[in-house]
């Protein structure tokens, strides 16, 4: 290893890294506590619990590869029993993420609850990066016709990028924990003059040792990322750059969700009130449940 000597055996992190000798690029994404705890307070099924895993890790290398401040999300829609999963990366390294589904057909998935039995065969993948009002929105879609999730994400860069990457995703229990990681790779821009063949030989290579890599050795929390990037690249080289480290924190508040109830219409207000005629709001991301008397609301 060159670059960042230290060795990075931490969960919760994102380490980009690139591969001596060559125009390749990657990053190597490790959940424990984070993806534990936000999987989780939600006490979803394994299958959709596993999803959410990958939907976590997949959000964080991703997001942690562009250079913004603002809200990275992912958001897949469904046409099976999951109908919905949203997971966004802060700049600021902060991961949350839920997903939408119905038990009871996830249930009668029973040991076939793979990724196109629980999203249906179909709907999209939707990548959007919001940096503020002063700055324009930007969002690509993909869809949903991979066997996997990471098969999804890899055609979205090579529709909407243009872009070769391959990217690797594993979910699972470790002891009675959740844990979660991803590998990406992607080729930098070509520079002039630059040898063709060998762009293709070392991205055939990189991807070739990449495929290598099983989930159990991404999700094992006494293999670092520094760990599993010699054991792939260790003839070539691996420089590593500062982590990025990774946050459980949602931003949900009370005032955000007073200002939301205040911009729906009374008459809606009343049909949504309790039988005190108070206001009860939930956060699907982190389950924290807000109660809002009328009279806050309405005003007396």
């Amino acid at each position: 290893m060159t670059g960042n000597e230290q060795l990075i055996r931490g969960d919760d992190i994102i380490q980009p890294f690139t591969i001596e000798g060559t125009s390749l690029r990657g990053r190597i994404v490790r959940l424990g506590g984070v993806a534990d705890a936000i999987i989780a307070r939600h006490g979803y099924p394994d299958a959709v619990s596993r999803l959410l895993g990958e939907g976590l890790a997949l959000t964080a290398v991703i997001g942690g590869g562009m250079k913004f401040e603002g809200i990275f999300t992912l958001q897949m829609k469904g046409e099976g029993p999951v109908s919905l999963m949203v997971c966004d990366y802060c700049h600021d390294g902060a991961l949350r993420g839920y997903v939408s589904f119905d038990a009871a057909a996830v249930a009668a998935l029973g040991e076939d609850g793979g990724f196109r039995a629980l999203t249906g065969g179909g709907g999209y993948l939707a990548l959007t990066l919001d940096q503020g009002a002063e700055m324009e929105r930007y969002q690509g879609i993909v869809s949903l016709e991979g066997e996997r999730l990471s098969d999804c994400a890899r055609e979205y860069f090579r529709q909407s990028e243009q872009l070769d990457s391959w990217i690797m995703l594993a979910a699972g229990h470790r002891g009675d924990a959740w844990r979660a990681g991803a590998l990406m790779l992607q080729p930098m821009p070509p520079q002039e003059g630059e040898d063709k063949e060998k762009r293709e030989e070392d991205w055939r290579r990189a991807t070739t040792l990449a495929e290598t890599l099983r989930d159990e050795e991404l999700l094992d929390p006494a293999l670092g990322a520094s760990d599993l990037l010699y054991r792939l690249y260790h003839e070539d080289g691996v420089r590593l750059y500062d982590v990025i480290r990774l946050h459980d924190r949602c931003r949900c508040s009370r005032e955000r969700v007073l200002r939301a109830l205040q911009g729906i219409d009374r008459k809606e207000l009343a049909e949504i009130a309790d039988e005190q005629g108070d206001f009860t709001a939930r956060c699907d991301f982190c389950s924290q449940e807000y109660r809002i008397p009328a009279e806050e609301l309405l005003g007396s």
